[in-house]
């Protein structure tokens, strides 16, 4: 059985894990899914209670 692939994963993990590049890409990502997900969860409150005008 071929493990190069797994080699490849491990590397992959190591290096977004383990060093300070990883863990600011890994930052920035949670950030940006968060922001995405916000802003639809925004759009649909806003499209659900449209009836309501903001004062």
């Amino acid at each position: 059985m071929d493990f190069s692939i797994f080699d490849k994963i491990n590397e992959v993990v190591k290096t977004v894990f383990e060093t300070p590049v990883g863990v600011i890409i890994l930052f920035v990502a949670f950030l940006l899914i968060s922001l995405i997900v916000a802003a639809i969860l925004e759009k649909r409150t806003k499209k659900q209670f449209k009836d309501r005008d903001e004062d």
